[in-house]
């Protein structure tokens, strides 16, 4: 049952609304300079009966046709329909970061823990339709658990990640893609934790947001880090080597894929972010576009109300 209707660009319709406002005030005036011509031939009854006949299906068809025109602009604007209807589930895989800056202790009792903890409490409150994987990225990426409905198994998975090494997001971004990417006929999201910027890998984070929109999957992105720099050590000349966030590109990731960026700054942050995140995607998961259906039902209207009219023309001459 439908609660309510979403546009992805809502704009759109209220360029619609303005040509329809726009279009009543023309033929507002239009009607009425056509007043005193009806008044002069209403004195001979039976003219004046088909005219005002005529006038008054015009008047319908017109305005059926406008209504038209402008549900052409609500499809347009990509229309969606929330369905409390859940019998499918969704498809969901943590993407996480297991590079060496994850053992950094700004989070208690360091950013991988926390990371594994939150996760762990993510996949408990999940719907038992849903079906979870996990998937763990450094210098490569590494399948920790594959898809399925085993809450205890994908929980166990976790916590044997553990941190070393570099940052490859793309190469995590495009395994937690394909994984999910693997059953049809669900919603399919990533979930996508990192604390760096890209420092290996073969798989660009530009070619990862490509893949993921190839293959329709939501991109939720998570990034991990306190408002201080994080020294994590010095490399051979003694210079400290910091723990750098690029959010820039996880924004960028969120954004181009439909999903949503967050900063975890403290633990408190990241444990509230992945409480809530099951609830966002409940609801999301639940929209589902009309848009094609809408573009098609609009042009059936719009071709039927032209070919009576044409076919009215034809009669009358």
């Amino acid at each position: 049952m439908t609660e309510y209707l979403k546009f992805t660009d809502a704009w759109i319709v209220w360029v619609g609304v303005i040509f329809i406002v726009l279009f009543l005030l023309v033929y507002y005036f239009y009607l009425k300079k056509k007043k005193y011509l009806a008044k002069k031939i209403s004195s001979n009854s039976m003219i004046g009966s088909i005219v005002r006949k005529k006038s008054k299906k015009e008047l319908w068809m017109n305005l059926f046709l406008v209504f038209s025109i402008f549900m052409l602009f609500v499809a347009l604007s990509d229309p969606h329909i929330r369905m409390n209807d859940e019998k499918e589930g969704i498809s969901v895989v943590l993407v996480i970061d297991s590079s060496g800056s994850m053992i950094a202790n700004d989070f208690k009792p360091n950013r991988m823990e926390a990371a594994k903890i939150s996760a762990a409490n993510f996949v408990e409150q999940m719907n038992l339709k849903d079906t979870i994987g996990v998937v763990s990225f450094s210098d490569s990426t590494r399948i920790v658990s594959f898809l399925r409905q085993d809450t205890d198994k994908i929980i166990n998975s976790i916590a044997t990640i553990s941190a070393n090494g570099r940052t490859a997001i793309g190469d995590g971004l495009a395994m937690g893609v394909d994984m999910v990417a693997s059953i049809p006929n669900k919603k399919r999201l990533v979930i996508l934790l990192s604390d760096g910027e890209q420092t290996a890998g073969q798989i660009s984070i530009e070619d990862g947001i490509k893949y993921a929109q190839s293959e329709d999957v939501i991109v939720y992105t998570v990034g991990v880090g306190s408002k201080d720099e994080v020294v994590l050590g010095h490399d051979f000349w003694g210079r400290p080597q910091v723990a750098r966030l690029d959010e820039k590109s996880l924004k960028k990731i969120a954004l181009e894929t439909g999903g949503a960026y967050f900063r975890a700054r403290d633990n408190v942050a990241l444990e509230s972010i992945y409480e809530n995140l099951p609830d966002r995607i409940k609801k999301e998961k639940e929209l589902v576009s009309v848009k094609e259906e809408t573009v098609v039902l609009v042009i059936i209207m719009l071709i039927s109300i032209l070919a009576l009219k044409y076919y009215k023309r034809v009669k009358i001459w």
